[in-house]
């Protein structure tokens, strides 16, 4: 008999899946979801010697249900591998073979393959589809195949993408022969096919081309310096700007945003971003943009200064945004902007107000204050804060007249050393 379970069937009959001592081979016509043939604890890694997918069609699948270790030969004869968010080791000596559209796949999980690579020549890593030449020793290199679609800016490259990871990575001058299977090409068209690399883990992208050969179903390119993560997607659809660096620099009240780019596409500018605390007014706020320049390969150095800030800490950030109007956020980075004077207490407003009004004040150490509303009388009508502030915070309250009459009021900020008024006039 078989055990129903999903869309497929648990293997351990003869006629589903042959087990022999150090070598599994499924096939048959039924999907399946791999677990009681494998030895071992269910959902535990569990090391194999070879394993073959041999199905009567190649529409049909294996599904993991556990990470596993191919000592020798991971064999695609007929039908897929789904990683199922498990991973496929093939360590230093395993080998995928592949064979077109029969492949490992899985919108979750990897598969990894590691290699002591010196002056390679043609080195498919594992069978994973990493080719790799290079004149340098890179030493032991781990090569790890991934198939979720890398996204940037709106657009998606192929489901399949790469983490190359050697122990010398700069000066390599190396090529790389960029593998995949048309199973992958999320409908991109091979001949628009070009190579993207990142080195943040695909955050962000540089477009760096290389030369479609479809009837192999690779792409070429020379002359890498250095290996990181690497996809292929569309040059019509590109995965667009790629930040080098983004800082911001406090001067006095003022503050300089600064920000480099090594290559761009698409590009029609920044929207600058600003918020203050993170607090119930802290919003993010458009507060200035920036022209990009298209596309190019040349870093691009970009600069916008702020002035009159207030005390306080300030985050911003960067909407980068394409001329189809596909946008992608940066990093945030934050400043503190402190206080000169040991206190401030800024002008109410509006001011005539109807009803509310807010005032705004900051003390540069945290001692305890009181901000109060007085009559022209000098009666306290009402208080707007009683407490110890964060030093050098801005500290926004605000003054509700619905019960007042109309006339003049102040406002007035004490404490240890602090003593200060502002005026407005209610008038209803």
């Amino acid at each position: 008999g078989q055990l129903a379970k999903g869309a497929g069937t648990r293997a351990y009959l003869s006629d589903a899946v042959q087990h022999i001592p150090g070598k599994i081979k499924y096939k048959g016509s039924t999907n399946i979801i791999a677990g009681d043939e494998i030895p071992g604890t269910l959902g535990s890694p569990v090391e194999i010697g070879q394993m073959e997918v041999a199905f009567t069609s190649s529409a049909n699948m294996v599904t993991l249900q556990r990470g596993i270790a191919i000592g020798d030969q991971l064999l695609m004869t007929s039908g897929d591998l789904d990683l199922n968010g498990f991973m496929a080791d093939l360590g230093t000596t395993g080998t995928l073979v592949e064979s077109a559209g029969n492949t490992v796949k899985g919108s979750t999980g990897t598969i990894k393959a590691t290699r002591t690579l010196n002056a390679p020549a043609s080195e498919n890593v594992g069978g994973l589809g990493a080719v790799l030449t290079s004149g340098a020793n890179m030493g032991v290199t781990q090569v790890v195949r991934g198939h979720t679609p890398q996204t940037n800016g709106g657009n998606t490259g192929i489901a399949r993408y790469f983490d190359i990871t050697p122990t010398t990575n700069s000066g390599l001058n190396a090529t790389l022969e960029f593998l995949y299977d048309e199973s992958e090409l999320e409908g991109i068209a091979e001949a628009d096919l070009e190579l993207y690399r990142s080195t943040d883990g695909g955050t962000t992208w540089t477009t760096e081309g290389g030369a479609v050969d479809a009837p192999a179903n690779k792409v070429t390119l020379g002359g890498v310096d250095a290996f990181s993560r690497w996809t292929a997607g569309s040059q019509n659809n590109p995965l667009p700007v790629e930040l080098a660096a983004w800082a911001v620099v406090a001067d006095g009240r003022s503050a300089t945003l600064s920000w480099r780019t090594a290559s761009e596409t698409n590009n029609a500018g920044f929207e600058v971003e600003h918020q203050q605390g993170h607090g119930e007014y802290a919003a993010w706020q458009a507060i200035g943009f920036v022209e990009g320049q298209g596309t190019t390969t040349a870093p691009q150095q970009y600069q916008h200064r702020l002035t009159g800030l207030d005390p306080g800490t300030h985050h911003f950030r960067l909407k980068q945004i394409d001329f189809d109007g596909a946008f992608a956020y940066s990093p945030e980075v934050e400043v503190a902007i402190e206080l000169a004077e040991r206190f401030v207490l800024e002008p109410a407003y509006p001011n005539p107000f109807n009803p509310q009004a807010t005032v705004r004040f900051a003390v540069k150490e945290a001692v305890e204050v009181q901000a109060a509303l007085y009559d022209v009388l000098g009666r306290e009508v009402q208080v707007l804060y009683a407490g110890t502030p964060a030093a050098g915070e801005m500290v926004e309250v605000r003054i509700d007249g619905t019960g007042l009459v109309s006339g003049l009021y102040l406002v007035r900020l004490m404490g240890e050393g602090i003593d200060a008024t502002q005026t407005l006039t209610l008038v209803k």
